[in-house]
């Protein structure tokens, strides 16, 4: 369905379509009343479409300096690039359109904004660009860190170039507050470097450094040996590890890798704890897993207490659940005795 003027013209003339203003929609002549007025065809003179509209703009704000790729979107902007060359403006300012950019009736529009004389930029809001600082201010000289630039508006324009010194940092992603970029390695040894930022073509003005420092090394670990399945605790002792990010270690074992992520049996733990809080909220869940407990041998007198202080802990919020729950235990505990006729035992449902 070809919804505009600019895409029924671009049709396959083998279909003989044309756009009939009158009933604004894209049919054969014969369809069309008042055919001589409200019929465009591409092969006639007055193959023109009227009524061009653009329903998006992207980026919406840049540097006054220029340089800023621009894409619109809309209906009907010109058949050939010629009929839009000489005939765009952002905000009352001549652009340049770029040929390799323009896609005639699909509604796409590439626009290079060259550095001109205007007083504001897209919006007529003044878009000033600002640095404040940088975090992590230091790292190691083999690159790999993620530093995040802090500043204000700094999501306007189209392309971002970040070096530190005469290297380049990779840019990973930006806000209106953050860019944020990846370090490469440098080639200027352990030094203080200068911290600039481009946007389209604007360099933003701001005294900021950061430091390459020596790459973290490891001095000692222990232990030096694990379980096969993992979660042993390691401590590392070294150098600079303060700089390290994302700490892993690797080991190799029977020809295949294995990460250790500091951390991850930690979270283990908490995910665990968490599901076990929501299933002790489950009264069969809980009375099954007591009566478990409490038919092991192994399960002592001081491990039945504790177990008893830390469910009533979690309980302390849902005091008649936690009575319901007691009650419970206490008819079983009074029917086993009766049955048993054997004296009150101290069980940990008491």
């Amino acid at each position: 369905m070809r919804d505009s003027c600019g895409l029924c013209l671009k049709a396959d003339p083998d279909f003989e379509c044309g756009w009939c203003e009158g009933q604004n929609q894209c049919t054969l002549k014969q369809h069309c009343p008042a055919q001589d007025s409200q019929w465009l065809e591409l092969s006639s003179t007055k193959g023109k479409c009227t009524n061009p509209k653009i329903t998006d703009i992207n980026p919406v704000t840049g540097p006054r300096e220029g340089g800023t790729k621009v894409t619109i979107r809309g209906e009907n902007l010109g058949l050939e690039f010629r009929d839009i060359a000489s005939h765009v403006k952002v905000a009352g300012v001549e652009c340049k359109p770029l040929v390799e950019g323009y896609i005639p009736a699909e509604h796409l529009l590439h626009i290079h904004w060259t550095p001109l004389h205007f007083p504001s930029p897209f919006t007529s809001e003044e878009m000033t660009l600002t640095l404040s600082d940088l975090k992590p201010k230091r790292g190691p000289v083999s690159g790999g860190t993620q530093v995040t630039i802090t500043g204000n508006n700094l999501n306007a324009g189209s392309n971002v170039i970040v070096t530190f010194g005469r290297q380049p940092c990779l840019f990973y992603r930006r806000s209106t507050k953050h860019i944020v970029c990846n370090t490469t390695a440098s080639d200027e040894g352990f030094e203080k470097v200068k911290v600039s930022v481009r946007v389209d073509k604007a360099k933003i003005h701001q005294e900021l450094q950061y430091e390459y420092v020596e790459d973290p090394t490891i001095l000692r670990i222990e232990p030096e040996w694990s379980i096969f399945s993992g979660n042993t605790p390691i401590a590392v002792w070294g150098t600079h590890l303060d700089l390290i990010q994302n700490p892993q270690i690797r080991a190799k074992h029977g020809g295949k890798e294995h990460v250790n992520v500091p951390g991850y049996r930690q979270e283990r733990v908490e995910k665990g704890l968490k599901l076990f809080a929501q299933l002790i909220n489950n009264k069969v869940f809980l009375l099954s897993f007591i009566r478990t407990l409490e038919s092991q041998r192994s399960f002592s007198m001081r491990d039945r207490g504790n177990v008893a202080s830390l469910i009533m802990t979690v309980l302390q919020s849902k005091l008649e659940y936690a009575t319901d729950v007691l009650k419970q235990l206490l008819a079983d505990l009074i029917d086993k005795n009766l049955e048993s006729k054997n004296h009150p035992k101290l069980l940990l449902r008491r």
